[in-house]
């Protein structure tokens, strides 16, 4: 079966969704018209979305961004990958991020061990983050990856508990840790994907209520074109998925994914 933009389009009208964690950059970085990607998503159905950019993307741009669309909005953080000297945070120029009128969390901020790291460098660029949400009241959206001990060590210790853990790629025991903080999970493409079978039982055992969907574009892109470099509208083949394995009608389930991400910007 061939796919294309009318069944994109088609797919993004049945369910209007929120894609709570993509990268704009990134995108133009691998050569994609984002753009293009953005307007033809919000024109024929996307709801609203979350920009994830990096300090080393310019947020001169990104504010420019989410300023051209009414219901874009911005994260701002240092992401683990990027932490190696935690003095080299500069914690007045994120502050001011934190402070723009559409940024609505810190993020992504968190831990990855995937590759050889400097932990101990890695956990204290989190707390010093984490201290700053904290003073500004500002949730966060986390990356955690092969670190969920650790990660929710840093957490509890810290006493977050109003945040997303995106991406979420984690079994029902890590699931209920996360939901047990008070945390949302927020699932990407790897959920449709055939050798994910964790990731959608965890995504059928996470309360209705407590459960975001996104894209991390441009990677996870999820079946049906899986292979492609992923983009903004593609979030509609994750809510289509998961509201298929909860035996939700794609209405509801978007609503409910609209009242979730309400907890997060109350004035969408």
């Amino acid at each position: 079966m061939l796919f294309g933009m009318d069944d994109l389009a088609q797919t993004l009208g049945e369910f209007t969704p929120i894609d709570t964690h993509f990268h704009y950059f990134h995108c133009m970085d691998q050569g994609q018209n984002s753009q293009a990607d953005v307007e033809f998503a919000f024109a024929h159905g996307l709801r609203a979305a979350v920009e994830a950019g990096t300090p080393y993307h310019s947020f001169d741009k990104r504010k420019e961004l989410s300023l051209a669309y009414p219901h874009l909005y911005l994260i701002c953080g240092h992401h683990p990958q990027d932490c190696i000297d935690p003095a080299a945070i500069d914690i007045a120029a994120l502050k001011e991020e934190l402070n723009f009128e559409k940024t609505i969390a810190l993020g992504e901020v968190g831990l990855d061990y995937m590759r050889e790291v400097n932990k101990k460098a890695q956990q204290e660029c989190f707390i010093i983050q984490l201290n700053l949400a904290k003073e500004m009241n500002k949730p966060v959206v986390l990356h955690v990856r092969e670190a969920h001990e650790d990660a929710l060590a840093v957490i509890r210790e810290q006493n977050i508990h109003h945040g997303i853990v995106h991406c979420f790629t984690g079994n029902k025991n890590i699931a209920r840790a996360w939901l047990d903080q008070g945390f949302h999970l927020s699932y990407s493409g790897i959920v449709t994907f055939k050798n994910a079978p964790e990731v959608q039982e965890s995504a059928l055992y996470t309360p209705i209520d407590r459960l975001l969907c996104e894209t991390d574009a441009p990677f996870l892109t999820p079946v049906p074109y899986r292979g492609r470099p992923n983009q903004l509208g593609y979030v509609a083949f994750v809510y289509r998925y998961i509201s298929a394995l909860r035996g939700m009608k794609g209405q509801e389930f978007s609503q409910q994914m609209a009242e979730n991400f309400k907890k997060f910007v109350p004035h969408f």
